[in-house]
């Protein structure tokens, strides 16, 4: 199903289909001087290198619940004030933690809208520059 010129659904998902690139914010961990992202790593490591393109590792997982498949991608959300919502809403313990401005690129795609009318987004690719931490 085409949505619009760019837009199509596939699967579940909400897909991009030019390449592109957007501004974005993530939810990461601080941890001696490091990005690190809160659960699944990529290429074996939680860190997450700055200054450059970090492919994910694209595989099937498991949702927290262990209830929902999906294509695994860099987390993100599209607003800051989205962020600041859902990590004020979702975590308790702050420590460590840090909203931090990101571009995304490659396949963009909605994982799933949930009850509270959230949705959580995926991108095959981040980068953090670190003179925005």
């Amino acid at each position: 199903m085409v949505i619009g010129k760019n837009f199509q659904i596939r699967f579940r998902y909400l897909i991009q289909i030019e390449e592109n690139m957007q501004q974005g914010y993530r939810i990461v961990e601080i941890k001696n001087g490091k990005v690190m992202s809160l659960f699944h790593g990529t290429n074996g490591s939680r860190e997450i290198p700055l200054n450059t393109w970090v492919k994910a590792d694209l595989k099937e997982v498991k949702d927290g619940r262990g209830s929902f498949t999906y294509e695994s991608g860099f987390h993100f959300l599209p607003t800051r004030e989205e962020a600041e919502n859902f990590f004020n809403s979702k975590f308790r313990i702050k420590d460590n933690r840090r909203i931090v401005p990101c571009l995304v690129r490659g396949r963009i795609r909605i994982k799933h809208n949930n009850k509270n009318g959230r949705n959580s987004w995926l991108a095959d690719e981040i980068y953090i520059d670190s003179s925005l931490l």
